[in-house]
């Protein structure tokens, strides 16, 4: 068991600062998180129209539940953990003038490059729907034509992202632009200024329906919260695995009660419980990252190489793709089967989750034996001129 919160300077140093413990936790988390935030998005009520068929959601009590679930215990682990791991990584290795120009120079590559052409692809592929590609399926939409000029495009590229997932990396930019920032309230106020952080989040969970005021603080508080781990020399998983049990515990009686308000008071009132809710996923992620991490399980089933290090640019791949055909494929399933039960209904939801992550994968693996250098240019690793990971052994 990881016993340690303070990480030796002769460790830190051979391990780029980052614990091996640790390391292979975010090796596993970077690789499962985005399965997660494709069954956040693909698990949701919306009622749609599929050949003369209506699924209203309100009718399928069985298929409600399983969104209800999914929003309650498996949403609130991706996006707090990506925050959490892009700032621990970014101040792991220390913080100087240098360093900060070095990283803004690898960002370019990681994070602006990928988000501009993942916006453009996004763009273009709305576009298409207006084609008979499109229209010969969907015959509502022949009479239609795309409207989208040039400043909407462009605005598209900013508050607005065309491929809505990539708020996240939008978000994670300007953290990265305001990481000096960052670093001088971490080390001029240490956790008070996360304690800070949290109680505005709070309040912006509690009081307001502006969704990029949430978002903003969901990345200060999560970015910084990671970046005040690795700037104080705190190990996650040492810290983190003391409170595994705590953890568990209050996020399974907050997540229960959360599912029953969901179904007696509605979803938009149990976001109140998020404020606590998704600091305790955070915890619980790292920790079972952490337990699977060291089991002998892992390495019967998958090795002793890590999937994240053969598969680098995937999980990026699945992040930035997903969107772009999830209602797609969810339209194309529904009217394959057509589902008249609530449990058909509720087996297509998760029939439309597995081919849309399926499909992402054999495009990915294709696009990486047909054009390897596309795809590192869309994983954001063009710039990177050897291997870099952040695990000895991972997921």
């Amino acid at each position: 068991m990881t016993r340690r919160t303070n990480i030796p300077k002769e460790e830190l140093s051979r391990t780029g600062g980052v614990s091996p413990e640790t390391s292979r936790a975010i090796a596993i988390l970077r690789f499962i998180l985005p399965f997660a935030v494709i069954a956040e998005h693909s698990f949701i009520l919306n009622t749609f129209h599929v050949k003369g068929m209506v699924y209203d959601f309100a009718n399928y009590p069985i298929s409600r539940g399983l969104v209800y679930f999914i929003q309650t215990f498996v949403a609130d682990f991706a996006v707090p953990c990506f925050f959490f791991i892009s700032g621990y990584l970014f101040f792991s290795s220390g913080f100087s003038r240098d360093i900060y120009r070095r990283k803004l120079k690898s960002r370019f590559w990681s994070l602006l490059v990928p988000y501009v052409l993942w916006n453009a692809i996004m763009a273009g592929y709305i576009a298409l729907h207006y084609t008979p590609l499109f229209t010969a399926f969907a015959p509502s939409l022949a009479g239609q034509s795309l409207d989208m000029t040039a400043g909407e495009f462009f605005y598209g590229l900013t508050l607005m992202p065309h491929n809505g997932t990539l708020w996240f990396i939008r978000e994670l930019i300007m953290m990265v632009v305001l990481s000096p920032l960052v670093f001088f309230l971490v080390k001029r106020f240490r956790w008070t200024i996360i304690g800070l952080f949290w109680c505005i989040w709070a309040a912006c969970l509690a009081f307001t329906d502006n969704d990029y005021l949430v978002n903003l603080m969901y990345s200060v508080l999560f970015f910084s919260a990671g970046g005040a781990f690795a700037i104080m020399r705190k190990d996650p998983v040492a810290v983190m695995s003391k409170l595994r049990v705590a953890s568990y515990v209050v996020f399974a009686v907050l997540g229960l009660s959360g599912f029953t308000m969901c179904f007696f008071t509605g979803y938009e009132t149990a976001l109140a419980l998020k404020a606590f809710t998704v600091p305790c996923a955070l915890f619980v992620s790292f920790t079972l990252a952490w337990l699977w991490g060291k089991s002998s399980a892992r390495e019967r089933l998958l090795g002793p190489h890590a999937l994240s290090d053969r598969h680098p640019g995937l999980p990026f791949m699945i992040f930035a793709a997903h969107s772009l055909i999830i209602f797609d494929v969810q339209i194309l399933v529904f009217a394959i089967v057509k589902p008249v039960t609530d449990t058909g209904v509720a087996a297509c939801m998760v029939l439309t989750y597995i081919c849309i992550a399926l499909s992402i994968v054999v495009c990915h693996n294709l696009l990486c034996i047909v054009w390897p250098a596309a795809e590192r240019l869309l994983t954001g690793r063009a710039g990177r001129k050897q291997k870099r990971g952040a695990t000895a052994s991972g997921a």
